[in-house]
């Protein structure tokens, strides 16, 4: 009679063999997926700079200057995407200005999608842009274009 790891008795019998390497990888991708989570989490909540607007959003809500509904969408609109705008000095000064409401959220929107558009592109590039928009005369056009030119070669 065979007691233990045999094939007929023991703990590898039956479907216990897949089973087990089945709960081992899915244990391992649970820890994995929970250690992530996690650090990301405690990541945002011990960033200087992301708890500094919500202090603002929360401020302006106890004070009343903003409502429960007006409160969420904002700081779900700064959270959104937070880490990859963290390193773009412009683009923290747009969320401060949106923690504060001094722009409503349409405008913050349009903004950020307008900065995002714009971390890829030149200088000539943006000063195209704004040309185009009418938003430069053809003087101060031409002026800020040689300037460019001159100063990045």
């Amino acid at each position: 009679m065979r007691h233990g790891f045999g094939t007929e008795h023991g703990y590898f019998t039956g479907w216990a063999n897949g089973g087990t390497i089945i709960i081992s990888l899915l244990l391992v991708t649970a820890v994995i997926a929970l250690i992530a989570f996690t650090r990301e989490h405690f990541r945002k909540k011990n960033h200087f700079e992301h708890n500094k607007l919500l202090e603002i959003l929360e401020e302006k809500y106890a004070i009343n200057e903003i409502s429960a509904d007006e409160y969420r969408e904002r700081s779900m609109l700064i959270e959104d995407e937070y880490w990859l705008d963290s390193d773009n000095p412009t683009m923290m000064i747009l969320k401060e200005r949106y923690a504060k409401c001094e722009i409503d959220s349409r405008e913050y929107v349009e903004r950020r999608e307008e900065l995002k558009g714009r971390r890829n592109k030149s200088a000539l590039d943006v000063l195209k842009e704004r040309y185009a928009r009418g938003e430069l005369s053809s003087e101060e056009f031409q002026q800020m274009k040689k300037n460019i030119l001159v100063n990045d070669p």
